[in-house]
């Protein structure tokens, strides 16, 4: 009996000792910190001879445990409908650079309802941080704006800033 109680008490103690090691090999998707917060961008375009359409395009990034999660809201009038996206996404990445993929749509979002907006584990964008700026990769994202919509080239370029 006393030796099952020691032999215990030497397993456990190791596992106290190496688990700092192990947790240092892991990914290092936990240092998200940096992107928590409210990024924008706002599309003006014209329409025929009237007034200027717009579409409004959001994403908050929080943490909750060791994991990150994204709502991304885009609402907009453009001719003939007013559009209106709740999307929860996960956040995966680094310091420097994440990718926001798809979760579920929310009730907020004019296709509740009816249908998901986007496929569970969709890539939707990629940010990248340069050091002075965001670069923005629109993956399925890119739908919801009508300028770039139905582009079949990458389209790379900065767009979000972060507004705190």
């Amino acid at each position: 009996m006393k030796k099952r109680c020691i032999l215990f008490c030497v397993v456990v103690l190791g596992m106290i000792l190496i688990s700092p090691m192990l947790r240092s090999t892991l990914p290092e998707n936990s240092n998200l910190d940096g992107w928590i917060g409210e990024y924008e961008y706002k599309e003006l375009y014209p329409y025929n001879e009237g007034p200027d359409y717009y579409t409004y395009h959001y994403i908050t990034i929080w943490g909750q445990g060791n994991e990150y999660y994204a709502l991304i809201r885009d609402e907009g009038c453009i001719p003939k409908a007013e559009t209106s996206v709740w999307t929860l996404g996960y956040v995966s990445g680094d310091e420097k650079k994440i990718d926001i993929v798809a979760l579920q749509t929310l009730a907020w979002d004019s296709l509740y309802g009816e249908c998901e907006r986007y496929k569970k584990g969709e890539a939707l964008i990629h940010l990248e941080f340069t050091g002075q700026e965001i670069i923005t990769e629109w993956i399925a994202l890119r739908d919801q704006s009508p300028i770039l919509k139905g582009s079949k080239d990458a389209i790379i370029g900065s767009y979000f800033e972060k507004t705190e």
